[in-house]
C-alpha cells in the first residue's frame, strides 16, 4: 500500500473518532432542572460576591447537580457545589464570582460582564465526576479533530494525484525512449 493510501486513511479515522466524540457529548442527558433567571443574580456574602441562581427541578426524582457558568473574566469554566433538589422544589446554587475591581471606572465593565456570561448550564454531578473537563470543551476538541481529519484526508489526495502524474510521466518517458 502506498504513503498516501495510509494518510487517508488516518484522516478518516480521525474524522470518525471527532464525530463519535460529537455525538456521545451531545447526547448526554440533561437534567430537569431550570435555572430561574428572573430569580437569579449576583448577591454578596460576608463582603465575597457570587452568582446567585435559583433552579427548579420539574422532574419526578430528587437530583444532584451543579451549576457551570463562564464569563469572559475566567479561564475556564465555574462550578457550584453540588445541589440536591426534590421532584418539584426550588433550591439555590452558589457559584464565587470575581471580585470587583478597586478602581471604580472599571466597575460598570466588571458588572456588565458577570451580569452577561457565555452560558450557564446544570449538569448532574456525576456526569461533572465522571468526565474531568466538560462536555462543551469536549465537543470544541471534537469538531478540531473533525477539521484535522478532513485536512489530513485533503494532503493524502494531494499525494495520491501527485504520485499519478509522476506515473504518467514516467510512462510517457519509457515510451519515449524506446522509439
Amino acid at each position: 500500500m502506498k504513503k498516501f493510501h495510509y494518510v487517508i486513511l488516518a484522516g478518516i479515522f480521525i474524522i470518525v473518532f471527532g464525530i463519535t466524540v460529537v455525538l456521545l457529548t451531545t447526547n448526554q442527558s440533561v437534567p430537569p432542572v431550570d435555572v430561574l433567571l428572573d430569580q437569579s443574580g449576583l448577591t454578596s456574602i460576608g463582603g465575597v460576591y457570587f452568582d446567585q441562581f435559583s433552579l427548579h427541578n420539574h422532574g419526578s426524582h430528587n437530583v444532584t447537580v451543579v451549576v457551570v457558568i463562564k464569563n469572559d473574566l475566567d479561564n475556564g469554566p465555574r462550578m457550584s457545589d453540588p445541589v440536591q433538589i426534590c421532584p418539584g422544589c426550588t433550591a439555590t446554587a452558589l457559584v464565587e464570582e470575581h471580585q470587583p475591581p478597586l478602581n471604580a471606572d472599571q466597575t460598570d465593565v466588571f458588572t456588565n460582564i458577570v451580569l452577561h456570561p457565555d452560558y450557564i448550564s446544570v449538569e448532574y454531578l456525576s456526569v461533572v465526576l465522571a468526565t474531568p473537563i466538560t462536555f462543551d470543551v469536549l465537543r470544541q476538541v471534537a469538531w478540531m479533530l473533525v477539521a484535522a481529519g478532513l485536512v489530513v484526508m485533503a494532503y493524502g489526495l494531494r499525494l495520491s494525484n501527485s504520485s499519478r502524474r509522476k506515473g504518467t510521466k514516467r510512462s510517457k518517458r519509457s515510451r519515449n525512449s524506446k522509439k
